[in-house]
């Protein structure tokens, strides 16, 4: 897997770069000149927007609304622990009901008294592709920044997880054996595991 993080700011073009960040300003999927591979579904490059009204740092003040789109980053297969906040310095009743690998990351609602939505989850990619996308009855969400870090359970559980808990029996015989001696539950208690 990689071993640096990826952070990522959804932004205009003409936006400043934050240290530390990538811009994403809408464009479709696709090679950027950082080397990485992302991108949304359609081009949304004129959705990119910025609010002067205030917010806690630059990150958050710039935001690309998702409606029915989805995102990706291309990633090595593994475990990763994705960050994603959602809003906007004027964000109200925004539905954010967003996914991450298909899995529920957010289900809020931004309000007068918080405009953003922070949220972090683990994610087991196996495609390829980490996907962010609006899930059911997601309203005017839109997203402002991601950061994604690989995580150190990737490798040792990834084979592990993909066969699924449909008997302890089957989990147990495929632990290594240092995850054996421990034992699986302890990981799943301890947080480990998504």
């Amino acid at each position: 897997g990689p071993q640096q993080s990826i952070r990522v700011n959804f932004a205009p073009a003409t936006t400043q770069a934050i240290d530390g960040y990538v811009v994403d300003s809408g464009a479709a999927f696709g090679a950027r000149a950082e080397g990485v591979k992302f991108g949304w579904d359609a081009d949304l490059t004129s959705s990119a927007a910025t609010s002067a009204s205030s917010s806690p740092d630059a990150r958050y003040s710039s935001f690309i609304p998702m409606n029915d789109h989805r995102w990706e980053i291309e990633l090595p297969s593994g475990m990763y622990r994705v960050r994603v906040v959602a809003g906007g310095p004027d964000s109200v009743d925004a539905v954010c009901n967003i996914d991450v690998e298909d899995r529920p990351a957010l289900r809020n609602t931004t309000t007068k008294f918080n405009h953003w939505l922070d949220v972090t989850v683990r994610a087991v990619v196996t495609d390829g592709r980490l996907t962010i996308r609006p899930a059911d009855g997601s309203k005017n969400a839109s997203l402002c920044f991601v950061e994604i870090e690989p995580s150190d359970d990737g490798t040792r559980l990834l084979s592990w997880l993909q066969l699924g808990f449909s008997s302890d029996n089957k989990a147990e015989r495929c632990l290594p054996p240092n995850l054996r001696r421990l034992g699986w539950r302890q990981y799943v208690r301890d947080g480990a595991l998504p």
